[in-house]
């Protein structure tokens, strides 16, 4: 659409401005982005929530809903699924979900499809006024299909209560989560509810984990583990949810957050401080590639060889770069001094993103597309990338 317009309107120009408009050109097209990488293929209106790609490219996301009940306003926000072709539909009317009392509301602060995309999670916070308790808030993990039907547990719920960053696992039939720990207020323990038996309940009973990862394909995780006395050395470890085993795969030195788990289950990738981001191949926890990186959330490359970072603590506003994987391993024990080069970092060019910052973003399985969530407006946009 620019080219066409730029050939037109040369007709009318003089020999001075040619020049100007070849430079502009090339200096465009030698910082890798072209005009139209700038151009968002979708926007939806609305205050986006959360955003979550499943397996074969469909995009789920959550609009805040607000309404009035009698001289209340309430907030139960809906769920929409952008299909492959473009179109959009709602499977969930927020108005119509819950049943019960009028002061109740809820936020979806977390969407993620199960690995065959037939079903998702919806992580709720919920907010409910109690007569002679005053506010009282709480974490629901809402279980429904592609369609927005609910999915009950045999016990007649489709709703984990307590239950938070959940996700269905690879049989399709167990719900894996994150709890509050009884026995800590920064702690927290791993559940399972199987669908044809009932809740579960909490796995690894005698263990304290600060983070997680899932591989829902695979039904593991990565965690960092705190032992028995929740005060020992952040261990990282690989779960095997169905099976209920524990594989402690090396003691950290340092972490102190973005725990992520690679698609392949090859790598763990963390945070060691603000600046450098550690990542261990499973097979050999003893090395590690240390990389300099602004602290924040990571999303895998299709080939894991890099990672893309949006900066900052998750759901806040920060900036997006990729970060390369690529060297040879390097032992824990290097000082991070070595890597002050920042060779590793691509920033998108000026086409693309260049001195803009997101609240939350959503990379696409193959890599071809990114989803992204203003900051102000909470506007979602998806984009093409090359």
């Amino acid at each position: 659409m620019i080219r066409v317009r730029a050939l037109r309107l040369t007709k009318k120009l003089t020999n001075f401005t040619l020049p100007l408009i070849w430079i502009i050109s090339v200096a465009l097209f030698c910082s890798g982005a072209s005009a139209q990488n700038a151009v968002p293929r979708e926007t939806f209106d609305g205050e986006c929530t959360a955003l979550a790609y499943a397996p074969d490219g469909r995009l789920a996301y959550s609009i805040r809903h607000l309404f009035d009940i009698r001289t209340l306003q309430v907030q139960r926000d809906d769920i929409w699924v952008v299909e492959n072709d473009g179109r959009r539909r709602k499977i969930v009317n927020g108005e119509r979900l819950v049943q019960g009392p009028a002061a109740f509301s809820y936020t979806i602060t977390r969407l993620r499809w199960s690995p065959d995309g037939t079903r998702l999670t919806a992580e709720l916070h919920t907010s409910q006024l109690v007569r002679g308790a005053g506010k009282q808030d709480s974490n629901l993990l809402l279980l429904i299909n592609q369609d927005g039907n609910e999915i009950k547990i045999i016990a007649g719920e489709s709703v984990i209560r307590g239950a938070l960053d959940g996700t269905w696992l690879g049989d399709n039939n167990t719900v894996a989560y994150f709890a509050q720990s009884v026995k800590s207020d920064i702690m927290y323990s791993v559940g399972v509810a199987h669908i044809d038996r009932g809740r579960g309940g909490v796995l690894f009973e005698d263990r304290a984990f600060s983070a997680i990862s899932w591989n829902a394909k695979l039904g593991t995780a990565a965690a960092i583990d705190h032992g028995a006395s929740m005060s020992g050395q952040a261990t990282l470890v690989i779960l095997d949810l169905l099976k209920e085993e524990h594989h402690p795969l090396t003691t950290l030195d340092a972490y102190i957050g973005g725990l992520s788990f690679s698609p392949s289950g090859a790598k763990v990738g963390y945070f060691t401080d603000t600046n450098t981001l550690e990542v261990r191949d499973v097979a050999h926890p003893d090395q590690a590639i240390r990389v300099p990186a602004e602290y924040g959330t990571i999303f895998w490359a299709t080939d894991e060889s890099r990672v893309l970072v949006k900066s900052g603590i998750e759901r806040e506003e920060g900036d997006l770069t990729w970060v390369s994987l690529s060297g040879p391993p390097k032992t824990t024990e290097l000082d991070s001094a070595e890597h002050k080069p920042r060779s590793n970092l691509m920033t998108f060019g000026p086409g693309l993103f260049a001195g803009q910052t997101f609240r939350d973003v959503a990379l696409s399985p193959d890599g071809h597309s990114l989803a992204v969530i203003l900051p102000d407006k909470r506007t979602l946009q998806v984009y093409d990338l090359k």
